[in-house]
């Protein structure tokens, strides 16, 4: 998937990606999740894939998973598809006790922010 902020971070500094099953860090992040009490804000198949209308950005520090938000789009309004739109809600967000709570949460909010704007964004 992309990487949303940072092209290279520097030691100690947060790079946030867009993230599902196919990442080679899906397993840590998934862990943090689970380790914040959040595994039931994903939207996960039965075989465990995320869905495609959810979006998964990881904050990262060091190659470790130190943060995460989590939204999903959904057309809206509009009776038989006129003036439908598509709103991004939030699902759940975290950041593991060992990090700059602040820090990881600005650089999560702000990579949202702009992911969000691409997906609703009408064309």
């Amino acid at each position: 998937m992309t990487r949303m902020t940072h092209e290279d971070s520097a030691a100690g500094k947060p790079r946030v990606e867009l993230i599902d099953n196919r990442h080679e860090q899906w397993p840590e992040a998934l862990s943090l999740v689970d380790s914040l009490g959040q595994r039931d804000s994903l939207m996960l198949s039965d075989d465990e894939w995320l869905s495609a209308r959810q979006n998964l950005l990881v904050a990262f520090v060091d190659d470790e998973p130190a943060g995460f938000l989590c939204f999903h789009v959904e057309p809206v309004g509009g009776a038989h598809g006129r003036d439908t739109r598509v709103e991004a809600r939030l699902d759940a967000k975290g950041v593991a006790r060992q990090f700059a709570r602040e820090e990881i949460e600005h650089e999560l909010e702000q990579a949202a922010l702009f992911r969000a704007a691409s997906i609703t964004r009408p064309s």
